[in-house]
């Protein structure tokens, strides 16, 4: 069931061929015909695809309207039908981790990352992946995801975790961002591993200050300082 959910769209595609050769070609336009088939193949995408047609309510009322209380009726049916969807599954796991169930959050995780092959989605769920494991207690298995991901696909391990070798940390990885550091840090430290703890944390530190050097350059800047002088009463404040 789950191979042919994952061949849909080509399925689909390739139907839609077949109705058009043999309803309109061959059979000379019989659209009655071709009808029926739309009725029939809706029956069944419904059929295979109604716990994400479940689910779609709760995203909308959870990212749209803000009504997180709302959304969980439908993410929980859903899930007991089985649906794949990767917004779903991620969605019901942010709210079963604030609900202190780390368990079952971890299980929808997972299995939201195997549904995606976009990085930056993969890191995302692994950072939560890695928070779950913290709230579990295994925060050995959690430093290590979060490491893992920092070097992820496989970039070459920092072995210099010196002042001196902070470069190599900061040109490291371009899709990790100060709270990441900030995040992997704390976990390396509860974990006793002060010498990476104390690593990553610089890292962060100077990435945060790198960025609020480049926010005041751009401030400064003479552009900035053109739009803001021009006589056409634009305030700095009325920008921001």
């Amino acid at each position: 069931m789950e191979f042919i959910k994952s061949k849909w769209r080509t399925i689909t595609f390739a139907l839609l061929i077949i109705c058009y050769l043999l309803f309109i070609v061959v059979m000379d336009k019989r659209v009655d015909l071709l009808y029926v088939a739309g009725v029939i193949y809706l029956l069944v995408t419904t059929l295979l695809f109604l716990g994400t047609i479940v689910g779609i309510p709760g995203i909308i009322l959870h990212s749209f309207l803000k009504k997180e209380k709302a959304a969980l009726p439908f993410y929980k049916g859903a899930v007991s039908l089985g649906s794949g969807n990767t917004n779903i599954l991620a969605a019901y796991g942010l709210i079963l981790l604030r609900d202190y169930q780390p368990g079952k959050a971890l299980d929808l995780f997972q299995k939201a990352k195997a549904g995606s092959n976009h990085f930056l989605y993969h890191k995302t769920m692994d950072a939560n992946i890695s928070l779950c494991l913290w709230k579990m207690g295994k925060t050995e298995e959690a430093s290590k995801t979060y490491e893992d991901l920092f070097y992820y696909p496989d970039l070459e391990r920092i072995e210099d975790f010196s002042p001196e070798n902070l470069e190599e940390g900061m040109n490291k990885n371009h899709n990790f961002y100060p709270q990441d550091f900030t995040t992997m840090a704390y976990l390396m430290f509860i974990n006793g591993e002060t010498e990476k703890c104390r690593y990553f944390s610089t890292i962060s530190i100077e990435k945060q200050m790198i960025t609020h050097r480049l926010m005041i350059t751009s401030d400064n800047s003479p552009t900035t300082k053109g739009i803001l002088t021009k006589p056409s009463g634009i305030s700095k404040k009325g920008l921001s």
